[in-house]
């Protein structure tokens, strides 16, 4: 079960309500941009896999559009910043992974991408954005020196772990918020911010259960393997079990359903997307 394979780009054109032309406009985006950039001068750009491959997190404004009422102007500057944002996350939880720098290129567009939003978040400064940067790193902290693979960890720590670990999305939704026209209501956002919480901790579910086995291999901590260790025992190998995994299933269910049930405002396509999840949730239960 490959969950992060399974999003297709008709799923994302589907979950943003856009069409194939629309798609084709904020992929011009993000390519202008990094056709901009200082790495774009660079023999090997066009080598580089990662830094141009886009996907839902490079398009994450666009889930938000509609209640942040953000204009054509705010999305041509606030795509090509979530595709930086999101993307160097994703490279850093890479080399934090495997704890070695496997291809060093990704250090350059690392810093690349750094360099560029930070010139963005420079007015954008707020409280939140301080706080969630702190969680994020916590997070990665506690995943390699705090949480052991082999050792059982509770579950409110458990839980907390993920939300730490999606705190990056939330730096971005205060990005999204603080560039429009939207209401500066801080309920409103914190409502959405728990959303993401349940979300965080439905989606790492998932993607823990696709990676149990390659995790307990690189003694990185995973929920499946802590549910199979309090099961058994911390002495046991963790393999394939039929019933945990259902139990796990639902319970990524019902956090995906509770990440929906905590918002009183539309919030469409956030709605969508989380659906797509509780969908596969669905699928693998039944």
């Amino acid at each position: 079960m490959n969950w992060s394979k399974m999003m297709k780009i008709n799923d994302v054109q589907q979950i943003l309500d856009i069409t194939n032309s629309e798609w084709n406009i904020y992929y011009e985006l993000i390519t202008t941009s990094l056709k901009t950039s200082t790495l774009s001068h660079m023999p090997f750009f066009n080598q580089i896999d990662n830094v141009q491959s886009i996907s839902l997190y490079s398009l994450y404004p666009l889930l938000f559009r509609k209640e942040f009422q953000l204009s054509d102007q705010n999305l041509k500057a606030l795509i090509p910043f979530s595709h930086n944002h999101f993307t160097s996350l994703f490279i850093l939880d890479k080399i934090y992974d495997s704890q070695k720098v496997e291809e060093p290129i990704d250090l350059l567009i690392l810093l690349e991408q750094y360099s560029k939003n930070m010139m963005f978040l420079s007015n954008e400064i707020h409280p939140d954005i301080t706080e969630n940067i702190c969680k994020t790193l916590t997070g990665l902290y506690k995943e390699k020196y705090c949480y052991q693979y082999n050792q059982i960890l509770p579950l409110e720590e458990e839980r907390q772990y993920a939300y730490d670990k999606y705190s990056f999305a939330k730096i971005a939704l205060k990005v999204f918020q603080s560039s429009s026209n939207f209401p500066k209501e801080q309920a409103i956002l914190e409502e959405l911010y728990a959303s993401h919480d349940y979300f965080a901790y439905g989606r790492q579910i998932l993607d823990d259960l696709e990676d149990f086995q390659k995790d307990y291999k690189n003694k990185q901590f995973n929920i499946y393997v802590n549910r199979f260790l309090m099961k058994y025992s911390d002495e046991a190998l963790p393999t394939y079990d039929q019933a945990l995994f259902r139990e796990l299933l639902l319970e990524s269910k019902q956090a995906f359903e509770n990440s929906l049930n905590s918002l009183s405002h539309e919030f469409t396509y956030w709605k969508n997307y989380t659906n797509f999840y509780l969908t596969i949730c669905e699928k693998y239960i039944n």
